[in-house]
Formats: C-alpha cells, structure tokens, sequence
C-alpha cells in the first residue's frame, strides 16, 4: 500500500498546482494580448492602404492654377470643333 501522504504534502503539491495555473493562466494572457495586437496591427495597415493620399498644398495650388486657366483660355485644339460646327 502506498504511504499516505501528510497535510503538509498535499499542501505543498496543491500550492504547486495552484501555481502552474496561474502560469499557464498567465501565459494564455499574454497570447491574447499579443494575438489582439498583431490583429490591431493588419487592420491599422488595411485602413491606411484604403486611405486616399492627401494632396499637399503645392499640388491643390497646381490643379487650382490649371482650372482657373482652363476657364480663361479656351483649348485651341481643331481636331474637336464644337457640336454645332461638326458635319453630318
């Protein structure tokens, strides 16, 4: 028959049990963690690939320029007459 172990045994294997749960406890925390932030992580990068660039000032200046002077001078190109002066 095997030696019936004493209070202070179990107690001592029962506090080592307690102590490799909350290891492992500890541990499946730390995975989470880890887990939601490599998640957090692809999302961010998904979000700032879908985001269109932001033009810089010099270039809005640019396309305002080009707009202004498409008003004020009309394009002289002759291969595109107007409707009314194309033939059937």
């Amino acid at each position: 028959m095997p030696k019936e172990k004493t209070l202070e045994e179990k107690l001592e294997e029962a506090s080592s049990a307690v102590e490799r749960a909350l290891e492992a406890r500890d541990k499946a925390i730390q995975d989470l963690m880890e887990a939601k932030m490599a998640y957090g992580e692809v999302w961010r990068k998904l979000h700032d690939k879908s985001q269109a660039p932001v033009p810089d000032e010099k270039d809005e200046k640019t396309a305002l320029r080009k707009a202004q002077r498409a008003e004020v001078e009309p394009p002289t190109d002759e291969t595109n007459p107007p409707l009314d002066e194309k033939q059937s």
